[in-house]
């Protein structure tokens, strides 16, 4: 069903409980991600930065450069759709993980 986060949302976070489970950083950075863009979805930027971020610190910790950037888009996106309000508090996410200055968006 369209529109069904919730319903992603769960089956995503059992996704993930297996992952780390398992030992899997990779695949639970992408869970992240996948986690991120429902909350985003949803219109819950605030914690579509949360996830985003740790996909994206969990990506560079598997040196994955490739998706840490794909993910960094989404965060972007989020950043973009978010409100005044909701866009410094996406800003202080990303300072508080220690990722560098502030991404800019590729066309600026």
């Amino acid at each position: 069903m369209q529109g069904d986060y919730a319903a992603a949302e769960e089956w995503y976070r059992k996704s993930l409980a297996i992952e780390e489970k398992q030992g899997n950083p990779h695949g639970a950075a992408g869970t992240y991600g996948q986690l991120g863009t429902v909350a985003g979805m949803e219109g819950s930027f605030e914690g579509s930065g949360k996830w985003l971020v740790r996909g994206i610190t969990a990506f560079l910790e598997t040196d994955d450069q490739h998706e840490a950037a794909r993910q960094v888009r989404n965060f972007l996106t989020s950043h973009r759709l978010a409100s005044p309000a909701d866009k410094q508090k996406l800003e202080a996410i990303w300072r508080d993980a220690n990722l560098g200055p502030f991404p800019t968006e590729p066309n600026e």
